[in-house]
């Protein structure tokens, strides 16, 4: 589930930094200014419908070192 999360939302940054190259994103939070990024995490949720709050930060750190390494 997690692997799939982050392959959609790396699938859509690129996307989103190619069709807007002239906007600079250094950080997966930055998103926020264009678009509602908490969706990649909001269905996080457990057997007993809990927020997976460990794991949903795994998506975001993950997906905050995809951006500050395309940026390299």
């Amino acid at each position: 589930m997690i692997e799939n999360i982050i392959k959609k939302a790396k699938k859509d940054i690129l996307q989103f930094k190619k069709d807007n190259p002239n906007i600079e994103i250094n950080s997966f939070y930055e998103l926020h200014d264009y678009f509602d990024a908490n969706w990649y995490v909001e269905n996080l949720m457990n057997e007993k419908r809990e927020f997976m709050l460990d794991e949903a930060n795994l998506v975001l750190e993950e997906l905050d070192n995809f951006i500050k390494q395309l940026n390299k």
